[in-house]
């Protein structure tokens, strides 16, 4: 155990540095400078992912001066193989959403260089996350996370995009109250906010059950699980599309990596204590997601109850325990780029004049637009989880770990809704290629460099939907949790 690790860090230090680079530059005035701060944070989350993709898994245990009350150094943030494997799905997530953003603000905001500031120091937070050994660090992180987006969530500053920010701070707090209350009673049964010390001291106390419950709902919160779901559609709707696209991709696994760190990770002290409530959170989310996913005519709007219930999915191989972390890790990773897949055909389909988030505008859009049009079925038909997309493979693996767990009747509850999403999963592509186009409807419009940006970011979303379906080897590698798991029990004893 060391108090500080200058390579365990290596990203989190890059972000920092890009940050604080891109206020620099943001201070500029000029429209010239204020483009500069997009290419900063584009190349340093590349940067932090490269260095990520270069470390292997670390075993190091970071305490940062921190004691027990025998003088003994406490881990309170653990660089190890469930902090690599998340932080790499962040940065992913966060660099498909940059070159999203690139295009989106040009057409509709302008640039604005704090855009960029405020996603880098949220990256920060979900890494803090994800490693955090203490319920302190992962609560900061939790913050650190969340109070950027709630910013980005109105940063298009009109009536939509205001409401949207003011009802996700508003329940983000509430959720927030709900997870202090939790650390504050598992505290009190325990004695300390520790993982390593909470896992010696957890028993049979009715308080720690209660600090348990109260954990989990601040972070069902956090990834839209039913019943803490009214959040999701409306602010899914209202932000920005890019903005969108992050909060449904990297935010949402960083709470998940939270979950996973408490509940589910080699030597997590509160192992088992919540798989019940996840198998019930799991049923309701998939359940409730899909079939208000049937009603929605906007767009947006249907793929924000589609985020609520791949949270169910994710929830089923949490269920499931340690046996069914792989699978869940590697749906999470596939989402990812499913989501932001499909939310970056949405700016792609719109103009200068706004949004295009009807149903009823992508009529016959798949022969005017071919690209769109066959982009945005594969993605249709991977988050149905029809073979050969990754999407198939990743509920296959969730299922398959959740029966050997002895959930069969939690693996129908799946099927059964994987089933009810394709209806409205086909339904789009029904309207690509077999609907009527609107009169008037434009043709394709010339491609300029941010719209280029995001073809390249639809692109690199595509192919590792479509090669994490065919020869997945290179994704299962990525999260490959074996390495992860011996890690975390080295750190830990």
């Amino acid at each position: 155990m060391v108090d500080f690790d200058w390579g365990a860090l290596s990203a989190s230090l890059v972000l920092l540095g890009t940050a604080t680079l891109t206020v620099l530059f943001d201070m500029g005035s000029s429209k010239r400078w204020a483009q500069t701060t997009a290419w900063i944070a584009l190349i340093g989350t590349v940067t932090a992912l490269g260095l990520e993709l270069a470390s292997p898994a670390r075993g190091v245990a970071l305490s940062f001066g921190a004691r027990d009350r025998i003088g003994s150094a406490l881990p309170v943030f653990l660089a190890d193989g469930y902090t690599h494997v998340f932080t790499l799905i962040f940065l992913i997530g966060a660099a498909l959403a940059i070159l999203l953003s690139m295009a989106y603000l040009e057409r509709h905001n302008g640039v604005r260089g704090e855009y960029y500031i405020l996603l880098l120091t949220s990256l920060v937070g979900m890494i803090l996350m994800a490693g955090g050994n203490d319920l302190i660090v992962i609560f900061l992180g939790l913050e650190l996370m969340s109070l950027p987006l709630y910013v980005l969530a109105g940063f298009r500053r009109n009536r939509e995009s205001s409401e949207s920010s003011l009802k996700y701070f508003l329940l983000g707090a509430f959720s927030s109250g709900f997870f202090l209350y939790g650390i504050a009673l598992i505290y009190g049964a325990t004695g300390s906010t520790n993982l390593r010390d909470i896992a010696g001291g957890v028993g049979g106390s009715g308080l720690l059950g209660v600090g348990v419950v109260l954990l989990v709902v601040g972070l069902a919160f956090k990834v839209a699980a039913v019943p803490f779901h009214q959040w999701a559609p409306d602010v899914y709707q209202g932000a920005p599309t890019p903005v969108t696209a992050f909060f449904a991709s990297s935010p949402k696994v960083a709470a998940f990596a939270a979950i996973a760190r408490l509940f589910v990770a080699p030597g997590s002290p509160l192992a088992g204590e919540a798989s019940t409530i996840f198998a019930v959170l799991a049923v309701l989310t998939m359940s409730v997601g899909n079939l208000v996913a049937l009603t929605q005519k906007n767009v947006k709007r249907m793929l924000a109850y589609s985020s609520i219930a791949h949270a169910g999915y994710v929830l089923v191989a949490f269920a499931a325990g340690e046996s069914g972390a792989q699978s869940g890790v590697f749906y999470l990773l596939v989402y990812s780029l499913m989501s932001i897949g499909a939310f970056g055909t949405l700016i792609l389909a719109g103009s200068s004049e706004g949004e295009r988030l009807n149903l009823d505008d992508y009529n016959g859009m798949g022969f005017r637009k071919p690209f769109l049009g066959v982009v945005l079925s594969v993605f249709m038909l991977s988050l149905a989880g029809f073979p050969p997309m990754a999407g198939f493979l990743g509920k296959f693996l969730i299922f398959r770990d959740a029966w050997h767990a002895g959930l069969g009747w939690l693996v129908i509850a799946g099927v059964l809704n994987s089933v009810v999403s394709a209806f409205f999963y086909l339904g789009v592509i029904v309207r690509l290629y077999m609907a009527d186009a609107p009169h008037g409807a434009p043709a394709a419009s010339p491609v300029t460099l941010p719209q280029g940006l995001l073809v390249v970011a639809l692109l690199i979303a595509l192919a590792g939907v479509v090669i994490g379906g065919v020869a997945p080897g290179g994704l299962m590698g990525a999260v490959d949790l074996g390495a992860a798991s011996a890690a975390t029990a080295s750190v830990l004893h």
